[in-house]
């Protein structure tokens, strides 16, 4: 890479030799000048030296009627002198390296994260009310005195960031929590009744009466905790809260067959090359997707550098696998491991302290049925309104 800039700065000559390949190579060698890239073209040596060793190579060429010519010259002072023909291409030039750092002091795009209950619009709106906009000056506004006032003067954000990575500005908002509805509070008492049958193993309560012991087996619906505690003034309501934790019997199953249908996915193929600009998308080119037929769709987008300057554009490429079903038959094997693991993932969404499991495995002919018996420590507490009035005469 070095080597390139090098000979680029210094400039390249492009010799052409009329004669033989061989003789004409020997000549360079002979001649003690420095060459590189040389190459046989359509049967004729050339080769490339730097432009400061033209003039040598010519002369020695002429004194031994070495037939050769330069057919090309390339680097910075034979660059210049083409835009010394052409004063608009300089213009051109100056003016566009103007516009590149001028674009650095303004918006051109605005990128939004954390908000969740505002939306992007919503956010823009607010953002514009204050004068930060696509198309804004950012260097003439005070960013800091800008992210200061607007959680001060709007309740729905607690704290906003705005940072300029060339002409992108990305926006981080914290919403406040504060603006959200509060829970309705709980009025009256509250029991803790059984949500499924199992065997008390203990109690983790921060409120509430328990009106069974660990050890004992309760049913479904049946009562926990009492919301409500006996003082010689009579019942006193409690909200009980807290957890009962029982040990209770999971048992789920699962059909695996033999014959399988397997999604698969192509190599990613390009369909679509645009530009954003402004928030207006212009297509280099875009290819249409066979009808009837299942895609992955892949997007990718990156801005543009030059001299670390983010270009006021996004490059957004779209990619799309074709999706297709391929049939596969299993082994009892693999087919049994396969239902065990189906298994476990849903006894790992079951919240709760895993014991014990089983497994009963049987092999139909064409499919293999998994049953699962685990045995867990669920809470198994579930909160209800309570009748203590009733409670107390029974």
């Amino acid at each position: 890479m070095i080597s390139r800039i090098s000979e680029f700065l210094w400039g390249e000559a492009v010799f052409f030799f009329d004669c033989p390949a061989h003789i004409a190579a020997d000549a360079v060698l002979r001649s003690g000048v420095p060459c590189f890239r040389q190459k046989l073209t359509n049967g004729f040596y050339t080769c490339s030296v730097e432009r400061r060793d033209r003039a040598r190579l010519e002369r020695f060429c002429a004194r031994g009627q070495i037939p050769c010519s330069v057919i090309r010259e390339r680097g910075v002072l034979p660059l210049l002198k083409k835009a010394v023909k052409r004063p608009g291409l300089i213009v051109g030039l100056i003016l566009s390296l103007f516009l590149l750092f001028q674009s650095a002091n303004y918006v051109w795009d605005i990128e939004i994260t954390g908000n969740e209950r505002l939306s992007d619009g919503d956010v823009l709106s607010l953002l514009e009310n204050y004068g930060f906009f696509v198309g804004c000056r950012h260097a003439s506004l005070d960013m800091q005195r800008l992210c200061n006032v607007i959680p001060m003067e709007n309740d729905g954000i607690a704290w906003i960031s705005i940072n300029m990575a060339g002409s992108v500005a990305s926006v981080e908002v914290v919403e406040n929590i504060k603006g959200q509805t509060a829970p309705e509070k709980e009025e009256g008492p509250i029991d803790l009744v059984a949500g499924q049958a199992g065997q008390i193993v203990r109690f983790e309560l921060t409120c509430g009466r328990a009106v069974v012991s660990v050890g004992d087996v309760v049913d479904r619906g049946q009562l926990l905790v009492a919301g409500y505690s006996e003082k010689e003034t009579g019942p006193i309501p409690r909200l009980s809260s807290g957890k009962v934790m029982a040990s209770v019997v999971w048992e789920d199953s699962v059909e695996v067959p033999f014959v399988q249908r397997q999604r698969e996915t192509a190599e990613p193929e390009k369909i679509a090359r645009s530009a954003i600009f402004l928030g207006k998308e212009i297509f280099f080119y875009k290819k249409g997707l066979q009808s009837g037929q299942e895609y992955d769709m892949i997007e990718d987008e990156y801005s543009p550098t030059v001299f670390g300057i983010a270009l006021p554009v996004k490059i957004k490429t779209v990619s799309a696998s074709r999706v297709f079903d391929r049939t596969v038959t299993v082994d009892q094997k693999t087919a049994e491991e396969q239902a065990k693991q189906i298994l476990f993932q849903k006894l790992h969404g079951f919240s709760g302290e895993i014991l014990k499991t089983s497994f009963l495995i049987e092999d139909t002919g064409t499919s293999i049925v998994a049953r699962c018996t685990a045995q867990c420590i669920v809470d198994i507490a579930k909160k209800t309104k309570s009748d203590h009035t009733e409670q107390t005469k029974n």
